[in-house]
């Protein structure tokens, strides 16, 4: 149930802010057609790459997964101050609330958002032709993880 409410707080919150709302769509999508016209751009200079290698699906699945990245450096620290200057941290942590949910919660929705980001720039680009069948999902999810836990606590 404090879940729920956490998301809802986010999200009110972020709609709040309407243009900075549809801006962080539009930046999504926009990035998807830079990194497709990036690649027609290397394919044209004819680079030299690995054979096999589709530079578009590399800089698509680094790109997106970079949202997340993104978020733990930067994001994550910016809600957790914005809380405190609003003063909701302090009364919740007077609760029965369990500490990292306390200091985690108002970030569930910028998470869940940066996953539905991710999810629209990989779908995107696979309409765009980006071949994410030959992608190795788990060393991306891997490596995103270990730089989420590093930089948390640096951001």
């Amino acid at each position: 149930m404090k879940i729920l409410a956490f998301f809802q707080h986010g999200l009110h919150l972020a709609r709040s802010y309407k243009l900075n709302f549809a801006a962080r769509y539009v930046a999504a999508f926009v990035s998807v057609f830079f990194y497709y016209f990036l690649a027609q751009l290397f394919a044209r200079t004819q680079v030299s790459m690995s054979p096999g290698v589709d530079y578009f699906t590399f800089v698509l699945i680094g790109g997106a997964f970079s949202k997340y990245v993104e978020i733990a450096m930067r994001t994550l620290a910016d809600i957790l101050r914005e809380e405190m200057l609003l003063g909701t941290i302090e009364p919740l942590l007077s609760t029965a609330t369990p500490t990292a949910l306390a200091l985690v919660g108002p970030s569930l929705f910028i998470l869940s958002e940066g996953t539905l980001l991710v999810s629209a720039q990989l779908i995107m680009g696979a309409l765009f032709g980006a071949d994410l069948g030959r992608a190795n999902w788990l060393s991306a999810s891997l490596l995103t993880i270990l730089l989420i836990v590093c930089l948390a606590c640096w951001g």
